[in-house]
């Protein structure tokens, strides 16, 4: 039961009312699950400067998901300032500018902009790491960068040049970026973490671990919110 334990919850059946039941934490049968209190799983959306409602809600920031319990249409609302303070740094405008102009070149202003808050949206999600660089560099078990462009020299050398060159390509790029991570213009996907050019993929099918939700295309990519499966 150590890995409940952990999680600040306690192993009970699952006939037992509780806020929020997590399966294989806990020795025992499949009935017998990890119970966490609301209290004590709303505290990774505390700890963001959150506080966790229903989206039914008017939130002065923006909704994330994954950080509160109850049900999924309970999640953290982020006031602007703590979402975006952090983040809004010249060094992180290059950072997710590589990003935006690999995964997005071309696309118009929205669709870089959606580029961009996925990596935003991923710091604030408990199925990503929580902070930036880490989200940027994050690798698949295979090796490869998830944002796969960053494994790409020729994307790398045209990033490169088109910085030295001061392009529109390059201002485009940065202007997504800042505008995502200080929070100047709203997230069109809401909170979408992954996306892909085609659909479906593995990037917005539901797993046995998260389920997909509000799916949007934007340009030639369609993104995806991740909430956690029930079970």
């Amino acid at each position: 039961d150590t890995r409940c334990i952990q999680k600040g919850g306690k192993c009970q059946e699952n006939s037992i009312p509780c806020d929020n039941y997590q399966s294989g934490l806990c020795n025992g049968g499949r009935t017998r699950q990890c119970c966490i209190s609301n209290q004590v799983a709303d505290k990774r959306c505390m700890d963001k400067g959150g506080k966790c409602q229903q989206t039914s809600v008017s939130c002065s920031g923006a909704y994330r998901s994954g950080l509160c319990g109850g049900s999924a249409s309970r999640k953290c609302c982020v006031p602007q300032s703590a979402s975006s303070g952090k983040l809004c740094t010249d060094a992180n405008f290059q950072t997710v500018g590589r990003v935006v102009f690999g995964e997005a070149r071309g696309e118009t202003a929205r669709g870089q902009l959606a580029v961009a808050y996925s990596i935003v949206n991923r710091i604030n999600h408990s199925g990503y790491p929580n902070t930036l660089n880490a989200v940027v560099n994050q690798k698949t078990a295979g090796g490869a960068y998830q944002y796969e462009t960053l494994g790409v020299a020729a994307h790398t050398k045209a990033w490169n040049v088109t910085k030295k060159g001061n392009t529109q390509e390059y201002k485009n790029a940065i202007k997504a970026s800042s505008d995502a991570l200080c929070g100047r213009v709203s997230d069109p996907t809401t909170c979408a973490t992954d996306y892909c050019a085609y659909d479906p993929c593995s990037a917005t099918n539901s797993n046995k671990y998260w389920t997909a939700t509000n799916k949007i295309p934007i340009g030639r990519h369609y993104f995806v919110c991740r909430v956690k499966a029930s079970g």
